[in-house]
């Protein structure tokens, strides 16, 4: 079995390498803790998030909270597609309207990862470099990218600079080809390509395409069948802008995005993306030890302590539709998972919302925590 760290007869090296199964453990225990009785009150969720959010948006909100896998609170306001739309009016927002998910879709993608190295039972390491998976693809890369891991890819950690998104081999090929702007591991950077990059690796190894694995290996063993690389055939939820501007329709974000998606490009419900939260608790999909490195590195999250959470953004103008999508998804250490969905302009972000209506909760039983954000809600 491949570990994430390696045997060495330097004794300081040795004392941290007995250090880190007993840190790996702590992490565990923090994600996965559900101390006993009812430390939130639910019903000041509802309060919480309708206080701040009803009669401030161009569309509507869906949120759904889990305790222990079970829905402790919820609700669905406004519309999925306005009354000003032409096309299908007035479609209600609901906790099981697919939305695009946006950088979510990084958070499927790094379980998938994580899936598959306890599929293949070591046979590949998330610190072996990627490139020789996919050098049938990119056979001329520059020397230093061969040098870049799987694992420095899901952290965001690769050294490429900022280019177009890739959607195909040939724009992974070229990409390769180009010098990197720093030395791989030194310093973060989002991009949607690290995912992109991730994707093909994964296809590589698995030897099945990204969609099917994911659908088959990760979604199914939670019960989940409705989440998809592609938007809904009929009546699909548009985005809106700010709640004083009707004079745009919104934009649909209706795409077909099963050729590249990784870094984004899912479309789920709330009801969906709050069962895959608790479905990566539940040991379905993910052992312990895979739950530690992905909580470890914090692979596809965005923020760390007290739990751990990944928000997504679509934003669009063209000067004739506007329109806005933000979701969120969070793994809180008490048992609780949280789903959200926003089709409009917010300023803060479903992910602050939910971290922050987590907290305020918590503080009216006498509890207090705090969050360290690793970087900021990403698109």
């Amino acid at each position: 079995m491949c570990l994430p760290f390696q045997f060495s007869a330097n004794p300081r090296l040795l004392l941290r390498i007995l250090l880190v199964p007993a840190f790996l453990c702590l992490v565990s225990a923090v994600a996965d803790s559900s101390p006993p009785g009812r430390p939130h009150d639910f019903a000041e969720w509802d309060r919480l998030i309708r206080k701040e959010l009803d009669g401030t948006l161009a569309g509507g909100y869906a949120y759904e909270i889990l305790q222990n896998g079970r829905v402790v609170a919820s609700d669905q306001r406004g519309f999925a597609r306005a009354p000003r739309e032409k096309v299908s009016p007035s479609v209600p927002m609901t906790l099981f309207k697919p939305a695009p998910m946006a950088s979510v879709s990084k958070t499927i993608t790094a379980v998938a990862m994580l899936r598959l190295w306890e599929e293949k039972k070591g046979g590949f390491s998330l610190d072996d470099p990627f490139w020789p998976y996919v050098k049938r693809l990119a056979p001329h890369p520059d020397p230093e990218v061969t040098k870049i891991t799987i694992r420095q890819l899901l952290k965001h950690q690769s050294g490429f600079g900022k280019t177009a998104d890739l959607t195909s081999h040939e724009d992974l090929s070229a990409l390769l080809k180009r010098p990197l702007v720093r030395r791989p591991g030194r310093k973060f950077e989002y991009l949607d390509n690290n995912y992109y990059i991730a994707r093909v690796v994964l296809e590589q190894i698995a030897r099945e395409s990204y969609p099917r694995y994911v659908r088959n290996h990760v979604l199914r063993p939670m019960g989940i069948t409705q989440m998809k690389t592609c938007c809904e055939p009929h009546a699909p939820m548009c985005g809106y802008g700010e709640a004083d501007d009707q004079s745009k329709p919104g934009y649909p974000f209706a795409w077909d995005c099963t050729r590249w998606a990784g870094g984004a490009g899912w479309y789920g419900s709330v009801d969906d993306m709050a069962r895959f939260m608790h479905g990566l608790r539940d040991g379905n999909v993910l052992s312990g030890q895979a739950k530690q490195i992905l909580f470890t590195d914090a692979l596809g999250f965005d923020w760390e302590e007290p739990g751990f959470g990944k928000g997504g953004d679509w934003v669009f103008d063209d000067n004739v539709q506007e329109g806005e999508v933000h979701t969120a998804v969070c793994y809180f250490p008490d048992g609780i998972e949280a789903a959200m969905v926003i089709n409009a302009a917010y300023a803060q972000g479903p992910l602050e919302l939910l971290e922050d209506t987590w907290k305020q909760s918590l503080v009216r039983t006498g509890k207090r925590a705090s969050g360290k954000r690793l970087h900021p809600a990403n698109s």
